[in-house]
């Protein structure tokens, strides 16, 4: 073979690789979703933001959905949806990529909101981060907003993805609106959208992207550990509820993309209420309700030895990753890598939702690493009355000072 075929086949692969990649990025489209007025954000800062301290929004903030191409969890190219915030009359601080915590309800998903303002956390995001001076993009994830498909439930690393893709359609749509928005970008997260957040930063890192700073925020780090360790834990009532909605979404996707039984993880009865909560067109409130209502009667809500089947509390126990969901538990662990970037680990220390030692684990692990505390602080919150819900507001509160302040900004953070 010549060496002038050579350069020629190379030159071809490399022009297909770039092509692809530039596919695999692609705005699709764009919708003007309304206009969240000043008065708008500011009732719902009142209503559900009140105890962050949040300051009154002085500006609106334009909301436009947005399709673009990425790939789904089976990597074959596919569109998804999300949302494009931008604070009217500029965006100089940069953009933010928002991923977004647990829903199973798609009309819950960020490219939904619209100008009436709807609580969520999309809807949080835009109030709490655009007034700062960002622009706010909110991928739905692989089987939220139109993608009809079931969520890949808990997996970081493929739903990271979905951030990495929709920045490039986004800054897109904001040349094409001729909007302004100055160069820096972030990202944070909440809850499952601080696992995501935390592997996005790494691949973006990784793939060379440069990220201004990032904060994940009471996230699942630690799959494999902390949140196996969580689940094996004793709980009852409410506590156990949530556990139930929580694996029961995580088994509904692993049934559609590995074969996994419903009853390998739940003992019957709730193993039948489980797979007929989850439905397509129920809220989460529905299914939580569903949930609690069985599990009370058949006594599931009593411990976890009458919710989890003894196989799968045995997996657990063992770190059998030979069960499709503990596999992809340790292969979705995201916190031992060491960032270059500024980042933020928020948690609630009274968070039953999410494990604040996720947050000590990658803290610890990163401090070994020789991330050193000006690259990397954790913020714990220790009021005891800040729960999972509640601390939503107020990482966001931080994440926007320290976006807009770096560190300084937020002393208390260690």
């Amino acid at each position: 073979m010549s060496n002038t075929l050579i350069r020629t086949l190379f030159l071809l692969s490399l022009l297909v690789a770039i092509t692809g990649l530039a596919e695999a990025q692609r705005l699709v489209s764009s919708v003007p979703n309304g206009t969240l007025t000043v008065r708008t954000i500011n009732n719902f800062l009142n209503r559900s933001a009140k105890h962050a301290n949040v300051q009154p929004s002085s500006v609106a903030v334009e909301l436009r959905k947005i399709t673009y191409t990425s790939t789904d969890a089976n990597g074959r190219r596919s569109n998804l949806t999300g949302l494009l915030a931008m604070p009217v009359g500029g965006a100089p601080n940069g953009l933010v990529v928002f991923m977004h915590g647990t829903i199973w309800d798609r009309k819950a998903s960020p490219s939904r909101l619209n100008a009436t303002g709807k609580e969520g956390e999309a809807m949080g995001a835009a109030s709490i981060l655009a007034p700062g001076g960002f622009a706010v993009v909110m991928p739905d994830y692989i089987g939220l907003g139109d993608h009809m498909a079931v969520h890949p439930y808990p997996v970081n690393v493929i739903n990271a993805k979905a951030g990495a893709d929709i920045i490039e359609p986004a800054r897109e749509l904001i040349r094409r609106q001729r909007y302004n928005v100055g160069p820096n970008l972030f990202v944070t997260g909440y809850s499952e959208g601080g696992g995501t957040a935390m592997a996005l930063a790494r691949d973006l890192q990784n793939s060379g992207v440069s990220v201004t700073a990032t904060a994940p925020s009471s996230g699942p780090y630690d799959l494999s550990g902390v949140t196996r360790d969580y689940l094996l834990s004793e709980a009852k009532g409410q506590d156990l509820v949530a556990r139930a909605y929580l694996l029961g979404y995580a088994v509904k996707y692993f049934e559609s993309s590995h074969g996994a039984k419903m009853t390998n993880y739940f003992h019957p009865t709730m193993s039948r209420t489980i797979n007929g909560a989850f439905k397509e067109g129920r809220t989460d409130k529905d299914i939580a309700i569903r949930l609690a209502v069985v599990g009370t009667l058949v006594g599931a809500t009593k411990s976890v030895e009458r919710l989890l089947t003894d196989r799968f509390l045995n997996a657990l126990r063992n770190n059998d990753r030979s069960d499709p969901l503990i596999g992809s538990m340790t292969a979705n662990d995201c916190y031992d890598w060491t960032p270059r970037s500024p980042m933020l680990i928020f948690s609630a220390a009274a968070d039953r939702i999410v494990d604040p030692g996720n947050a000590r684990k990658a803290y610890d692990t990163m401090r070994r690493r020789g991330v050193g505390p000006s690259t990397m602080r954790w913020l714990s919150n220790e009021d005891p009355s800040t729960d999972h819900g509640k601390g939503f507001a107020l990482a966001l509160k931080a994440n926007r000072d320290f976006f807009a302040g770096g560190f300084s900004a937020v002393p208390n953070a260690r």
